[in-house]
């Protein structure tokens, strides 16, 4: 398991090349504006009324990018899917049951 090269960028190169850094930035936020637009579609259908969109979307920007790092830690691809089930539950404030 690779991970996310840009993370893996972020945390090797981030504090020590300002052009690095500002790429990996452009990144990371095309990555929060493809979740801000998928919180506004579904707040959009009234699946997902009251929540603050750019700050849920930054919170699942890092859960994305930890279970990236997780699974690259464990070797361990299963550990994304095993997340991915709970994201919602960052998403909503419910809880989940894991299968």
């Amino acid at each position: 398991v690779r991970g996310c090269p840009f993370g893996n960028l972020a945390a090797e190169l981030g504090t020590q090349d300002e052009v690095i850094r500002a790429r990996i930035h452009d990144v990371f936020d095309g990555y929060q504006a493809y979740f801000e637009h998928a919180l506004r579609d579904a707040e959009g259908s009234g699946t997902l009324p009251g929540v603050d969109v750019p700050s849920v979307a930054r919170a699942l920007l890092a859960y994305f990018q930890g279970a990236l790092l997780l699974a690259k830690t464990h070797n361990d691809a299963t550990i994304i899917d095993a997340l991915a089930e709970q994201a919602l539950n960052l998403v909503t404030g419910t809880r989940l049951e894991s299968r």
